[in-house]
This record gives C-alpha cells, structure tokens and sequence, in this order.
C-alpha cells in the first residue's frame, strides 16, 4: 500500500506537526482548542498525471452520459477505491457493483412535432423549439394572455389579475429583443419565468430576434446530443426527506416561436384585463425513447467518533462524450475535478492505513449526467435514505469540484488562485476557507463568482447545487472558464499537472478541517 501510494516521509512531517502542537499545548489543550495539522506531500505528481490521462484517454471517448465511454470511466474510478480500500455504501447492490449509485435516466430524442392553432398547422423545428428542460408529447393549449415586460422591476406579480388563474393558462411574452441564448435569459424573463411558476401557468412563449440561430442550434443539438433526464423520482420515504428537482416539475412548457408565429398566437391572446378564449389548439412532439442506467460512483473513508454525520465531496465524471462522431475528452470539464477526488482519495486511504482517521465519515462521489442538467446528484441528494442510508440531517457539508486544471486568463500564468463559489448569503464559508488557507496553504482565493450580482450565476450551475437545495451548506471549487469549454479541443495536454496536485492538497486539508470541526457551517434557506 505505502509504496503503491508515494513516499512515507509525509507521515513523518505529520508526526512531527502533530508532536509539536501537542508539546506545545499539552493533549488535553490540543483536543480542545482542535488545532489541526496540515497535510503536505501527499499529493504524487506522477499519480495526478496517470489518473487524468486515463480519465481522458481514446477508449473513454469523453465519458458522456449514456454512453459506453462513461461506463468505462466509472468502473476505473471504482477500480481504484477498491485498490485503495475504501468502504462502499450503497447497500442496494451486490459487492461487483458496490462502489455503484444506479440512476436510472430516460434518452429523448424528436422525430417531429406541430403546433395546431385555429385553423393552421405549425411545424416544430421551422416555426417553433421547444426551451423547457421537461417536454410533454402532447398538451393542449391553454387560454393564451398577452404580457410585456416592466420598465422597472417589481415584487408584484402582474399575473396574479388573471382569472381564473387556478384552471392554468399560457402567456405570449412581447419585446423579446434581448434573449439571445436559452442558457441566458435576460431579467425581465427570468423574473416573470418565476412568477409564471408561481402563478400555474402552463405554457409561455417568446420570439427572440434571433430565433433563426436558435432553431438552428437546437436542431444541431437534438440531432448531435438527444436530450436525456431522469425518471420520475421515487415517492419520498417521510415527510422528513424532501426531493430534490420535484419543483421542476411545475408543468410550465416554455417555447420560442417564429415571428410569423408570434403574430398568429397575438391574435388568439387577450390581455390581462380580458377572458381569453378556451381550447386554443395543441402542441404535439414525436419522441423516441429508450431507458438506461448510468452509475454515480460512491466510495467512503469512515469516520472514528461521529461516523454517522458526513462530509461530502463530489466532483461530476460525466461530459459530452462523443458528439457527431467527435471526442469531446472533457480534460477540464471534469477529468480535472475528477482527477483531484481521486488524488484526495489516494491521500485519505494512506491516512487509514496508519490508523489516521477523521471524526466524520467521508463520502467521495463521482456524478454521472452533471452536463445533462445536474442529474446524478439530484438523484442522489433525492434518494439518501433509501439508497445510502444517509439522512440529509446527517449531511455536513458538500465541497464540490470542477474544472480545476486551467488559467482562466483573470489571473497571472503562475498564480496560485482557486475560486470558492458559494451561496452568497452565507457568512461562514469565507472565512473556514481562509483560515484553512492561512494555516496550510498561501492560495490566492476568489470569491467574485459568489456575489449575488454574478452574470454567469455559476453557483447554479454544479452538483453542490443539489444539495443545497437540501439546506446542506454547500460550495464549489474552481480555476475559470476558458476557450476550450465544451470544445473538442478541452484536452489533456492543456491541463497544469501541478495546479491539479496542489488543488488537491488544498481539497485534502479542506475536507480534514471540516470533519474535525466543532460548529457546522451555516446552512443557507434555499
């Protein structure tokens, strides 16, 4: 094991920080005050290489969800945690298959569709693209209302005028210049998006000035990359267990229509101070399905004096897999993340092996579907209990990882930064992660994707999400955005080896501090 692992001369430096604190301090003073060693040197440069160029080698063919490239990725990762001795916990499966977390998702792909109004038939992918992550085959048109969007922002919900709102309708959104992207819906859309949730609507649709660009990238994508989500969580196992995504399912269909379209549905729609007419039409979507299962990987370090609450650390395996044909390796977009729980893995089982153990057990977690819309760990974070036997109560923290290898350009070449990406109401994140930093690391930390004002709102956008989502402090690690994302070119050669390495010796003192300390972060209401 200790030669399989690296070199043994950081148990000697552990020895030694751990002598001197208690000399210093005496024991009793040292379990009190939890003054904590830092962990250095366990790290192996050469490990850190070989796990990543597996991780984004030909065979694995950019590990996309649902394809065989994945599958070959999750039984590396759960080769290794039983190399390294780790403990399995999803109690559900036989031991072959234990380092395993089934989720259970369904491939859609459109073979067609038409959108019926009046007298005139509409056909998708020329007239109409469907936005919402979760499409009906069938559904008829609710009655439509016409809205725009307010020259200020407003708490009101101008929705709620409409009667009667509780048998559902749909709204025709004007003055859509701005939406470019579904990925970045302007304020105003996403503001009245939220109020329509809230209000029942059933379907809304919008006419970018773009809308010719994004029927042709959403063919592209339906034709390259079929849709895929998960089935339908399980019943919750007590009132206690709330289900992650559930709220998902609010039943809104959101589309972007044709300026010819949008003139069409204009007529048909009242404004908010009228009735609109009932039984507009219908919208009809052909799809083709089929049914797969695509594994989390689930390994644990357990805990010595409270092995029953835990520390979660995630990082997503999955990424585009092959597109068209092309590999899409994913070297960033998540072999690094990936690569760096596997290193802190490495580290945490040497630890074990000379009986060196954290007071919270550990969970290490690799995500399927996280390029998919963050479905693997909404699976997990909805099915705790009955598949881990973990409450949510019993969770103490979430430390996600992704994208950890590249310079993003904000920073100098050489600079040794890393972004904490948090809920930016909480107040006690920021500073454990700076006072991990001072006593074991001089990283340069960046909290500007945290604030509340964040344009790529990327605390949304990662698997910690899930979780807090729960009520579970939660938050991510990160080294930029680059050119390379979701691009064939996000390759191996690109990735800074020693930025993985010392990434992960920070995610290692992280982790330790975390299950050793006394007080829990604070949970944000989500």
């Amino acid at each position: 094991m200790i030669k399989f692992f690296g070199s043994t001369n950081f148990l000697l430096r552990y020895q030694a920080v751990v002598i001197l604190c208690c000399v210093h301090l005496g024991l009793d003073s040292y379990a009190q005050q939890s003054i904590l060693p830092c962990f250095h040197g366990m790290i192996p440069i050469d490990s850190v290489r070989a796990d990543l160029a597996a991780l984004t080698a030909p065979q694995m063919e950019g590990r996309g969800t649902g394809q065989p490239g994945y599958q070959r990725a999750a039984d590396f990762v759960a080769a290794r945690l039983r190399a390294f001795n780790l403990a399995a916990v999803n109690r559900n499966q036989d031991e072959a298959h234990s380092f395993f977390h089934p989720v259970p998702y369904t491939r859609v792909v459109p073979t067609g569709g038409e959108l019926v109004l009046g007298n005139r038939i509409w056909k998708l992918g020329a007239d109409f693209v469907p936005v919402s992550r979760r499409r009906q085959d069938t559904i008829t048109l609710a009655p439509i209302y016409r809205i725009q969007c307010p020259k200020e922002s407003s708490k009101n919900n101008p929705l709620t005028s409409i009667k009667p709102a509780s048998l559902g309708f749909s709204l025709l959104l004007e003055d859509r210049p701005s939406l470019n992207s579904i990925a970045d819906p302007d304020a105003c859309y996403q503001d009245l998006r939220k109020k329509a949730i809230a209000t029942g609507v059933k379907q809304m649709f919008y006419s970018p000035s773009r809308f010719n660009e994004l029927k042709e990238r959403w063919a592209e994508e339906e034709r390259h990359r079929p849709r895929i989500r998960l089935v339908e969580l399980p019943p919750a196992s007590g009132p206690s267990e709330p289900r992650v995504g559930t709220t998902a399912a609010s039943g809104l269909q959101e589309y972007a229509v044709s300026r010819a379209l949008f003139r069409s549905i204009k007529k048909h729609a009242a404004t908010v101070d009228q009735v609109a007419k009932p039984n507009m039409g219908s919208v009809i979507i052909q799809n083709e399905r089929d049914s797969f299962f695509a594994p989390n990987v689930v390994g644990m370090i357990r805990g010595k004096s409270r092995p029953d609450e835990y520390i979660i650390l995630s990082a997503h395996l999955d990424h585009l897999g092959l597109v068209d044909g092309q590999v899409h390796p994913g070297a960033d977009d998540n072999g690094s993340g990936s690569t760096v729980l596997l290193s802190v893995a490495r580290a945490m089982a040497l630890l074990g092996s000379q009986n060196i153990q954290p007071d919270r057990s550990i969970v290490l977690v690799w995500f399927s579907g996280e390029e998919n819309g963050l479905l693997g760990s909404r699976w997990m974070a909805s099915t705790l209990a009955d598949s881990l036997g973990i409450r949510s109560d019993q969770v103490f923290a979430n430390i996600n990882m992704d994208m950890l290898g590249r310079n993003d350009g904000a920073h100098g070449p050489d600079e040794p930064y890393l972004y904490v990406v948090h809920h930016h109401k909480n107040q006690s994140i920021q500073p454990f992660t700076e006072r991990v930093n001072t006593l074991c690391h001089d990283l340069k930390l960046d909290y500007s994707y945290s604030r509340a004002d964040d344009p790529e709102r990327l605390f949304m956008r990662s698997d910690h999400y899930a979780f807090h989502q729960l009520g579970i402090p939660a938050f991510f690690l990160f080294s930029g955005l680059h050119e390379d994302y979701h691009k064939p070119s996000d390759t191996a050669d690109k990735i800074s080896i020693t930025r993985l390495a010392r990434n992960a010796g920070f995610v290692l003192n992280l982790a330790w501090q975390l299950a050793q300390r006394s007080e829990r972060l604070d949970p944000v209401e989500p």
